[in-house]
């Protein structure tokens, strides 16, 4: 079995890697033929549902088959709800937890993290444009500072629900002949 096209920019998570790994070795996951476990892995790498049936070894007789067969496949339960999974797995490595976005935020702060700026590099008439790292500007580290004291609940936000606005009870209304009686 080829790796081809489970690596594609990085995409694949080691998750999908370790399971992919079971597959080459024969191994049934959650129910799963090895081809259907690998078709769901290949699936994850290019989305499209007749490649990811070619990648994971099915032999069909023509392309015409190949769709019938490969939707077939896509549309098992068992390979659903695996496919489900594995994107939601890929979701949580690809979205920032709250430590992660309080370390980035504490890194800034201290200005341990640097940016990449481009600047002007001059040599006799010609200026030529380059990347330099520096670190974060001190507006970028006060502004980090404030949102990770936000985060952790340094600020309470105070509410005046009295502004001092007056409460004028006018009567207006006419006496009716019922009340009047």
């Amino acid at each position: 079995m080829s790796t081809k096209g489970l690596d594609t920019k990085g995409e694949v998570d080691k998750g999908v890697r370790q399971m992919f790994d079971k597959v080459q070795k024969g191994l049934s996951i959650e129910g799963l033929t090895p081809k259907q476990e690998k078709f769901c892995l290949e699936y994850m790498a290019c989305g499209s549902i007749n490649e990811a049936h070619r990648r994971a070894g099915y032999q069909c007789k023509n392309e015409k088959h190949r769709s019938q067969v490969a939707r077939r496949v896509f549309d098992l339960p068992k390979v659903q709800a695996r496919i489900q999974e594995l994107q939601s797995e890929m979701y949580d490595e690809k979205i920032a937890d709250i430590k992660e976005i309080q370390e980035f935020l504490t890194q800034t702060v201290r200005q341990i993290r640097d940016e990449e700026v481009v600047a002007s590099e001059c040599n006799g008439k010609v200026s030529k444009p380059v990347i330099i790292k520096k670190k974060a500007a001190l507006r970028d580290a006060v502004k980090a500072a404030e949102l990770l004291a936000k985060m952790q609940g340094a600020f309470v936000e105070r509410y005046d629900l009295g502004a001092g606005v007056p409460v004028v009870i006018k009567d207006d209304l006419e006496d009716s002949e019922d009340d009047k009686g």
